[in-house]
């Protein structure tokens, strides 16, 4: 018989397992498991779009500072003409 191979977990399972009673006990002695399930999904799904939003920042930042560059790199090479020309 071939090997069992554990299922992969993801990022949102550690996360849930970490948080799931936490949350729960945070919302008080009444509140449901599925209460507590929503709660969790939605702090996840927000520190998610704040983890696209970084990815984002730093694509963006990374261009600005390609153009930057660039933009250095010509005004070396002018200055560099300059003096050549004087």
């Amino acid at each position: 018989m071939a090997p069992v191979v554990p299922k992969a977990k993801t990022a949102f399972l550690y996360y849930q397992t970490e948080m799931i009673g936490e949350v729960k006990n945070s919302l008080g002695p009444g509140a449901s498991m599925g209460a507590a399930m929503t709660e969790v999904c939605i702090v996840y799904l927000s520190w998610s779009c704040l983890y696209s939003c970084f990815l984002q920042m730093i694509i963006y930042n990374s261009l600005m500072a390609t153009l930057v560059v660039a933009k250095m790199e010509s005004y070396d090479s002018r200055a560099e003409d300059a003096v050549r020309s004087t």
